[in-house]
């Protein structure tokens, strides 16, 4: 079924349910913004916990590269430091990112457990 609406066009089922959500989420503002607060606020924990293990991961990795002895037959100058650095920053994003280690899972649960019994 097809209702003509002025020169916008045909308005349809969809396009009214369309309309109907929007027009309802807004009689309801205050329990949208606390909801919308409540997913930022665990997606910026949930980042700050996978940071924090990342750069716990970059810090591991340098320290460890550190404690293997260097010989001067394959010395790779100056830009070998700078990519392993640039390297070692990567995996350890990478490897923050997909859980591997899971330090920041833990460390999640652990603060978003203390956030709600504030």
């Amino acid at each position: 079924m097809k209702i003509e609406h002025g020169s916008t066009g045909p308005l349809t089922f969809l396009s009214l349910n369309g309309w109907a959500n929007r027009h309802k989420s807004l009689s309801e503002p205050i329990k949208t913004k606390e909801v919308g607060k409540k997913v930022t606020e665990d997606f910026k924990l949930k980042k700050a916990c996978q940071d924090f293990e990342a750069l716990f991961i970059f810090y591991l990795l340098k320290v460890m590269r550190k404690s293997i002895p260097q010989n001067g037959y394959l010395d790779g100058g100056i830009g070998r430091g700078i990519f392993q650095g640039i390297m070692d920053e990567k995996v350890a994003e990478k490897v923050s990112r997909t859980g591997q280690i899971g330090i920041w899972k833990v460390l999640y649960d652990h603060l978003s457990i203390r956030e709600k019994d504030r």
